[in-house]
């Protein structure tokens, strides 16, 4: 198998605790089919779903595949199967994304390809929401409420946003920055991410997230951006269902756990659908 893009996407649902949490999933996800062509693989990381999120899955003709995995790994889990993925089947970019990433334009991540594709001196885009014209609304140092807000600096240099652009693709308009890397969604050269990727035990969430700011900082690469943005990440309906669910041992607290980077790999690996790529 060789495609353009492996796309992961990071799933878990328990429509018992949290059926408006559910229903965002289901929003999410039925979206991403029209992202599907022959030279993208799109697969589905589903990290110990409840039973009716792996019959919702089930019916999504649009993933490749899906791979079930007995325990929750968080993202860390997600992103390592994406790294591996990637690799065994020769992509050229990779897209991480989570179940609550609602897609409303598709043709970006092809645009974002062809950008990156002629301009090396960018190893990733973002596609979160953000309107250049719009920024003070998407301003989290500023106090915005925005689920897509974040900080308009270089988290790690602490250097204020510079950008260069646009830079038009199609009906896509790209800009160059020396913004600081996102953990998702962002269409990542596959060898930047593969370096920038954590290849040991780590705490999951901030964790992993800040480490790979900081080698994508390390890399001297600048990081561009699509005005307007292509996912808009979706406000979680109940939050205090997680608090619930770690009670009840369905769901480990992300603060007490370390995701083991070889049981990933090893699960991964096992799985029939790995092997057959």
């Amino acid at each position: 198998m060789n495609r353009k893009i492996a796309i992961g996407v990071l799933c878990y649902g328990d429509k018992e605790s949290n059926p408006a949490r559910f229903e965002v999933l289901t929003k999410c996800i039925k979206a991403l089919e029209k992202i599907k062509r022959d030279d993208v693989y799109l697969f589905c990381f589903d990290n110990n779903s409840c039973s009716e999120t792996q019959k919702f899955l089930n019916s999504q003709s649009h993933f490749d595949h899906i791979f079930r995995m007995k325990n929750n790994f968080y993202d860390f889990g997600a992103m390592i199967a994406l790294n591996l993925i990637a690799e065994k089947i020769n992509s050229k970019y990779v897209l991480f994304l989570n179940d609550d990433c609602y897609l409303y334009k598709e043709n970006s991540i092809l645009d974002g390809m062809e950008f990156l594709d002629h301009h090396y001196e960018c190893g990733a885009i973002k596609l979160i929401k953000f309107e250049v014209n719009s920024s003070a609304a998407y301003n989290k140092a500023k106090g915005s409420k925005s689920p897509n807000a974040q900080r308009m600096y270089n988290t790690i240099s602490s250097e204020a946003l510079k950008a260069r652009g646009p830079f038009s693709i199609n009906d896509s308009d790209f800009y160059k920055s020396n913004w600081h890397w996102h953990s998702m969604p962002v269409l990542c050269r596959r060898e930047v991410y593969n370096e920038i990727l954590p290849k040991k035990d780590m705490e999951p969430l901030q964790s992993v997230e800040g480490y790979m700011m900081k080698k994508y900082n390390n890399l001297g690469m600048e990081i561009g951006f699509l005005d307007g943005g292509a996912f808009d990440h979706m406000i979680h309906p109940n939050k205090s269902v997680r608090v619930e669910l770690m009670k009840k041992g369905k769901l480990q607290s992300p603060n007490a756990v370390i995701i083991k980077y070889n049981k990933v790999c090893s699960s991964l690996r096992k799985s029939s659908s790995f092997r057959n790529l």
